[in-house]
């Protein structure tokens, strides 16, 4: 993939949703050479591929395949059990990370998986609003064994704030699983030397989810922060707990963590635990525009059950068709009880076909069923 430097003079990173983005004739041009990929296309990036993702295991700078030998060996070791992570995460964050919040603080901690996959105790906050002697701390904590680390400074295709490059990470040999960077370009993978790679392989990392653009992402709500669902993360992060893997994860809860998997998507943190319902029926005909749809949802066997996502958006990938749906629940499904689950559908465009993923969280797992959509 390339990169594309705009009318405004700006240079903007390679980036994958061509891979899987197919539905508009915008994303792909065809040339007497076969067909392209309009890169160049921004907006580009909707959720045709639900059953599928995509990620670059990809070292960098010099001495590739000894990297990347060293990264087979450590992926090896954390699925026999021989490397291990302590159960955690470290946070290092602006002060703007949680501007819009009136509880910046408790924010940030949701961020870090409070209340989700770890307790107060097991988060590291690092809070930064200046270049101040947190660089140094920061840097040293990263040697420390922590399963995540949540990242939220400025940055570029080598270096973050505060003067954070990459050969720092290379000399420090982070101890971290996984890394969510909220950082602009870090994982531009166009550049050789780039700065997410370094972090995934000059240390034990695995995984990491970084955009290789500039990035504005919300973070939470404009006002009170109650919940732990209130920080955008959280179905990322229900689905980790639940055993879901990274790549499913990042599937299911895109607008959690902007930006492209990198390192091995089938990496799990947790034991995979699958949550028991089933649904009346499995195929919904359209037949009007602007239709409710009930459907009966069966917690068959686990102690509660709770819908993860919805609003979503669906697009077909062969038809220039969309419908958007919206899904709900009467509250949470109590185990071996039934609820009606309302599905509101627009259709626009023409004739539609497709699968849809209903994904549900309970106390003993989670479950992702397919809604068959046709009209």
């Amino acid at each position: 993939m390339r990169s594309f430097t705009a009318p405004n003079g700006i240079e903007y990173g390679a980036y994958d949703f061509c891979y899987t983005d197919l539905i508009y004739n915008v994303t792909f041009s065809k040339t007497p050479k076969g067909y392209i990929c309009n890169y160049h296309n921004i907006k580009s990036g909707s959720s045709t591929t639900l059953q599928m993702w995509y990620s670059r295991i990809l070292p960098p700078g010099e001495n590739k395949i000894e990297q990347l030998s060293s990264y087979l060996d450590r992926n090896h070791d954390y699925r026999k059990g021989k490397l291990n992570f302590n159960q955690g995460s470290l946070i290092y964050a602006d002060q703007e990370f949680s501007i819009n919040s009136d509880d910046p603080k408790l924010l940030t901690l949701y961020f870090g998986g409070k209340d989700v996959l770890y307790q107060d105790s097991e988060i590291n906050l690092i809070q930064t609003n200046s270049n101040d002697n947190k660089r140094n701390e920061y840097l040293k904590s990263l040697k420390n064994s922590n399963e995540l680390l949540i990242l939220n400074q400025h940055g570029a295709p080598v270096f973050h704030n505060y003067d954070i490059n990459v050969e720092d990470i290379k000399n420090i040999k982070p101890n971290i699983l996984g890394y969510l960077f909220y950082s602009c370009n870090v994982g531009a993978f166009h550049k050789d030397d780039y700065l997410a790679g370094r972090y995934i392989f000059s240390g034990n990392g695995l995984i990491a989810i970084a955009h290789s653009t500039p990035i504005r992402t919300n973070v939470g709500p404009d006002g009170p922060v109650e919940k732990a669902s209130d920080a955008t993360p959280y179905k990322l992060y229900a689905l980790l707990e639940k055993g879901a893997s990274f790549g499913e994860s990042w599937l299911f809860a895109y607008n959690s963590i902007p930006g492209s998997l990198l390192g091995d998507p089938t990496i799990r943190l947790r034991e995979r635990k699958i949550a028991d319902f089933s649904i009346s029926q499995n195929k919904i005909n359209l037949d009007t525009i602007n239709k409710l749809y009930e459907i009966n949802l069966v917690n068959n066997n686990i102690n509660e059950l709770r819908n993860l996502q919805h609003p979503f958006t669906f697009d077909h990938p062969y038809e220039h068709d969309l419908i958007e749906m919206e899904l709900s629940l009467p509250g949470k499904i109590s185990k071996n009880s039934e609820g009606k689950v309302m599905l509101g559908l627009e259709k626009q465009n023409g004739h539609f076909k497709g699968r849809q993923p209903l994904i549900f969280v309970g106390d003993d797992g989670y479950s992702i069923q397919f809604l068959e959509i046709t009209d």
